[in-house]
């Protein structure tokens, strides 16, 4: 069942973002537009019942390494659906997409175990909810930031201005990244809190390295948000402080995750 799931919603991730690739006219815009909200839909809803079979057994929630990947994939693929409501954001899903198709191969081939008790405190789930909340919504906006920073590039230099007349206007789409990264650095900011406060021994547990990288890139966020609001910093001259947030944020969420739960527990 759990292989079956995973071709489907592979494949209708790429047959959805294939759908949004070439824009050749708005009337062609507007009709293909329908055929990939349902081909998105149907992706993202078999992918979160896949997670739902991996990450659930007896024992509690597993969220092992390759299962982590996947679930905040899920939550980035959804969050972009969701974000498709009220904005025309249909380009992120050529990068999004993929990405969460492909989070699925190794979750169905490979076991991986980190299992959480299923009697969590509400603490320490709030804390992880929040903490693949805040992930989702940061990928989604460094996403964001690459498609702006190109069409950026694109405009001052008059190249690719056909394709570029497909895309929503520049101002929209920097406001929009903003707004993504204000709200991923807030949600960020409660996982952090949280963690601390609700986290008995973070030492123990071997999470004061993922607590700090994960303030790490907090502190570069905020920065990067700071200078936009007092110095009307633009998308591109944020992006390689961003693309580093974003890294050390990887490297903190599921880098540390794969020294300890495949090279520690091996040795």
């Amino acid at each position: 069942m759990n292989t079956l799931l995973a071709a489907s919603s592979f494949l209708l991730y790429l047959i959805a973002a294939v759908q949004v690739a070439p824009l050749q006219s708005h009337l062609f815009v507007k009709r293909q537009k329908y055929i990939f909200l349902i081909l998105a839909s149907v992706a993202v809803s078999l992918h979160g019942w896949l997670v739902y079979n991996l990450i659930t057994n007896q024992s509690g929630i597993n969220l092992g390494l390759v299962n982590a990947l996947s679930l905040t994939a899920w939550f980035s693929a959804l969050l972009l659906l969701l974000l498709l409501i009220l904005h025309p954001v249909e380009k992120l899903a050529l990068v999004l997409f993929p990405l969460a198709g492909f989070s699925l191969l190794p979750a169905v081939l490979f076991n991986s175990e980190h299992t959480l008790s299923s009697h969590l405190s509400w603490g320490i789930s709030l804390h992880i909810a929040l903490s693949m909340l805040a992930y989702g919504l940061l990928a989604v906006s460094f996403v964001q930031a690459l498609f702006t920073s190109l069409q950026d590039y694109w405009l001052r230099r008059k190249r690719m201005l056909k394709f570029v007349a497909y895309l929503p206007p520049l101002q929209g789409m920097e406001s929009l990244f903003f707004q993504l990264t204000s709200m991923g650095v807030f949600l960020l900011s409660l996982s952090l809190v949280s963690g601390a406060w609700f986290i008995q021994d973070l030492a123990a547990q071997h999470l004061w390295h993922k607590l700090a990288l994960s303030t790490l890139a907090w502190v570069i966020f905020a920065w990067v948000l700071v200078q936009h609001w007092r110095n009307g910093l633009r998308v591109r001259q944020t992006l390689i402080l961003h693309t580093i947030a974003f890294i050390i944020l990887n490297i903190g969420y599921f880098l540390t995750k794969l020294v300890l739960e495949l090279i520690l527990s091996a040795s």
